[in-house]
């Protein structure tokens, strides 16, 4: 008595096709989780250059500086383009001028669906005292990402996080609905 021991074609199509409906139902779920993945990585990619500012205005016990840079060599342009820190000890504060040391170069955003705006005392430049302070620049910045592509930002937790900085020059991140957020759009 021979016994076979391999699979049918009609058992073979059963399998492909509840593995095709299973991967169908689990793309979307996967394309959101990688989306927000990206985005946090993008808020701790800013928060990170937050924080290397401000650690390097007490560890050389003078003013940092990070503002947005759209040529990696001066201040200018918008947040998403990139931003610079630099030891900030010269005459003008805020300018990178002769002499002033940068620490940190950023390309930005490498996707023009992400926006990144700071409401009034952060809207252009960040500066940390000595003692890690940033008074005077306490404020909320929004990094949004324009999921429909339709050129507004999509401000909600899916698609938003927000960096705040306290006078105390404590930064932390926060999602869209904590509340205590004022801006509340992020259009390019």
């Amino acid at each position: 008595m021979n016994k076979s021991t391999g699979v049918s074609l009609i058992e073979l199509m059963i399998t492909i096709s509840i593995a095709a409906i299973l991967l169908a139902a689990g793309t979307p779920s996967f394309m959101k989780m990688l989306a927000k993945n990206r985005l946090d990585a993008k808020a701790r990619d800013f928060v990170s250059g937050l924080n290397i500012a401000r650690s390097e205005a007490v560890l050389r016990n003078t003013r940092a500086t990070i503002c947005h840079s759209s040529d990696g060599t001066s201040c200018g342009g918008e947040w998403e383009d990139g931003w610079i820190v630099f030891v900030d000890d010269g005459a003008t504060p805020g300018v990178v001028e002769a002499g002033e040391e940068l620490v940190l170069v950023n390309d930005g955003f490498d996707n023009a669906r992400y926006t990144l705006r700071g409401n009034n005392n952060v809207a252009d430049r960040i500066s940390f005292g000595a003692q890690g302070y940033s008074l005077g620049f306490n404020g909320q910045l929004i990094l949004c990402f324009d999921e429909d592509n339709d050129g507004t930002g999509d401000f909600d937790d899916e698609n938003g996080r927000v960096a705040i900085i306290s006078n105390a020059g404590r930064i932390r991140t926060v999602k869209p609905s904590d509340g205590d957020v004022s801006l509340g759009d992020c259009t390019p």
